[in-house]
């Protein structure tokens, strides 16, 4: 009697044991198992991208008396304005020097604003290019996350 329940016992032993091994080690390596992890940078990004459309359906829009906002891109880890600058009377040069003057303050402006500072201490870089009425490109300036730490906010 003892040896027939001996063995039941060590069947249901064995039994439990089979379960509890398939359990740990039968999962599947399937897609199912995998944990997708974002990182700040791609939820960072991905929420520009859902808004760029919207923000691109309102362009083009007048800056100043001389400046019109295009459109607005993301690329290859660079939000890109595009502007086009009008009235200006001079040669090349003067508008270019022109930009050397604005970029500083461009630059910080793109710094102190919330949004893109979050995006730029997840290295995504600032872009604007400005070209004359014929989409030629004048000037660009880029800011970087190095450029606000230099700036002295």
């Amino acid at each position: 009697m003892f040896k027939k329940n001996g063995l039941k016992v060590l069947a249901g032993l064995f039994i439990l044991l089979l379960g509890i091994l398939v359990s740990v080690f039968g999962k599947s390596g399937g897609d199912q198992d995998k944990e997708v992890v974002m990182t700040l940078r791609d939820y960072l990004v991905s929420s520009l991208l859902a808004e760029l459309p919207k923000i691109n359906k309102n362009l083009p829009s007048k800056i100043d008396d001389n400046t019109t906002l295009l459109s607005i891109d993301y690329s290859n880890g660079s939000v890109i304005s595009h502007y086009e600058l009008n009235g200006f009377v001079g040669d090349l040069s003067s508008i270019k020097n022109f930009g050397d003057r604005i970029g500083p303050v461009l630059k910080k402006q793109t710094c102190l604003d919330e949004l893109k500072r979050k995006l730029l201490k997840v290295d995504v870089e600032f872009l604007g290019k400005y070209q004359d009425s014929k989409g030629g490109i004048i000037f660009e300036i880029s800011v970087k996350n190095s450029d606000c730490i230099n700036l002295d906010l």
